[in-house]
């Protein structure tokens, strides 16, 4: 199934290339990616949605979920206002939105409590 959502997610970049990065695309880049996926059928996976649990990507800890709607937005912000994106910005935006891992993927483990707590 993840397979097959690539592909249509893939496609939905290029009818998009020319749009401006939106919190709108970026959730329905996530909501194609996990449709009919065994994440969409956990009820708070949010498919499309941010996350509304706190999760780890290896050791990093991520933005918490009632920070990620306005960091993101920040995000999207800082990038929309340049007059040309650079490789190297388009390498930092992707190295910040990680960072903030706005999606429910990643691991949601106890690790994370303890090292917050």
């Amino acid at each position: 199934m993840e397979t097959i959502n690539h592909f249509q997610c893939f496609d939905y970049m290029i009818d998009s290339a020319n749009d401006i990065l939106d919190e709108d695309f970026i959730k329905n880049t996530h909501k194609i990616l996990k449709t009919n996926t065994s994440d969409s059928r956990i009820s708070w996976f949010n498919v499309g949605e941010y996350k509304s649990r706190k999760n780890m990507v290896g050791d990093l800890i991520t933005t918490p979920p009632e920070k990620v709607k306005s960091t993101i937005e920040k995000l999207l912000n800082e990038y929309n206002k340049k007059q040309t994106v650079s490789f190297d910005d388009i390498l930092d935006f992707h190295v910040k939105f990680e960072r903030i891992h706005p999606f429910q993927d990643g691991k949601v483990t106890l690790r994370y409590q303890q090292n917050v707590a």
